[in-house]
């Protein structure tokens, strides 16, 4: 019973976009804030362009976990 719950509870794999999806590994709050804001950039690329978003997400992503490691007084992301 305990797999059961931790299975359902435990999302690693999640779709940011009806086409495209990101994977996630370690901390989960760290992931979940940026999946957050990978689903507004995602929602906002097809608003401004009128095209779903293409794998140049990911460097949006990158670009927003660099910003963080490399600002003082904020902790990297854990993921």
């Amino acid at each position: 019973m305990y797999i059961g719950m931790l299975s359902r509870s435990v999302r690693k794999i999640v779709s940011l976009d009806n086409h495209i999806a990101s994977a996630c590994a370690r901390l989960r709050a760290d992931a979940r804030v940026l999946i957050n804001r990978a689903r507004i950039e995602c929602q906002s690329h097809r608003l401004t362009v009128e095209e779903p978003v293409t794998v140049e997400i990911t460097r949006y992503i990158v670009g927003l976990q660099q910003k963080y490691t490399q600002s003082g007084g904020v902790r990297p992301f854990g993921l």
